[in-house]
């Protein structure tokens, strides 16, 4: 028996068959051509880079880009929003006194980039 992979355009294995057939006999030219063997690891998911099995990301929001798998550009910019707010966190805890306003916290998160300024009235 062989294990294949049908690999879409991005070298992504969609499916997995496993045979002791001919693929070139069990399907049209155009569809035969996406199946390539694949080790017995290699599953649905899965990325071809220049002769290598790279595994699916470990996580969401991830991208495959040039062999690795890095954050995409939207994950990125989570994380920096997410970051500026634990900032804006521990500013709090450590500058401001009970007795803050409003006002205080509204600059504070403007210049933190939380916030615009249209965002202050």
């Amino acid at each position: 028996m062989t294990r294949y992979g049908r690999l879409n355009d991005s070298n992504v294995v969609q499916e997995i068959l496993v045979t002791d057939g001919d693929i070139s006999k069990m399907f049209t030219p155009d569809i035969a051509n996406s199946f390539h063997p694949v080790p017995d690891n290699v599953d649905q998911g899965w990325t071809y880079y220049q002769g290598t099995w790279v595994a699916p990301a470990s996580s969401p929001g991830m991208i495959f880009v040039n062999g690795a798998w890095v954050d995409s550009p939207e994950t990125t910019a989570q994380k920096a929003a997410d970051l500026r707010v634990r900032q804006a966190v521990t500013h709090f805890k450590n500058n401001l006194q009970s007795a803050a306003t409003l006002a205080d916290v509204k600059l504070l998160l403007r210049d933190l980039g939380i916030i615009a300024i249209s965002d202050l009235s």
